[in-house]
């Protein structure tokens, strides 16, 4: 079984509508796969938009949970840069060294990356060895960033100012 990109745990939405609440996805479970092509079919009000709607983002779960690595990535890369410009800016406004700034806002840049790879890979692998990724991802998620964070600073700081 090839590496899940999407998945969907025990997904619930509930519509109000004038009428009453409307569930369109009642634990809906979703495990697809790099390169699997899928095949949503229903009946009309069976939940085959909102459960796409779902899947790319476009709509909040009322409960569960929806996991896809790119979008994943996509924000802890964002986010990376956006921290990276921030501490960079405040690391040369503080120590007068443009490099420190540059090597600060890389190694935050890399950090945050791997937050998010890694709070996205570590409670699938996890789900994957039958152990409750509730409990046990947070442990591994924080050791990932502190170590990450610890080594991309250093390497960088080598690199960067000749000390390698």
């Amino acid at each position: 079984m090839k590496d899940v990109i999407v998945e969907l745990h025990d997904v619930f939405c509930v519509h109000r509508t004038g009428q009453g609440d409307a569930a369109a996805l009642q634990g809906a479970e979703l495990y697809a796969s790099s390169g699997e092509v899928l095949c949503v079919l229903g009946p009309s009000g069976a939940g085959k938009s909102t459960l796409l709607r779902v899947i790319c983002g476009l709509q909040t779960p009322s409960a569960g949970t929806v996991r896809v690595i790119g979008r994943e990535l996509m924000v802890g890369f964002v986010n990376g840069l956006a921290f990276a410009v921030i501490t960079g800016v405040a690391a040369f406004a503080w120590f007068k060294t443009p490099g420190l700034g540059v090597v600060i806002g890389l190694a935050m840049l890399c950090n945050l990356v791997a937050a998010a790879l890694g709070g996205v890979l570590i409670p699938l692998a996890l789900h994957r060895l039958r152990f409750d990724p509730a409990v046990a991802s947070s442990a591994l998620i924080t050791t990932v960033t502190d170590v990450v964070g610890f080594f991309s600073f250093l390497a960088i700081a080598s690199l960067w100012f000749g000390l390698a």
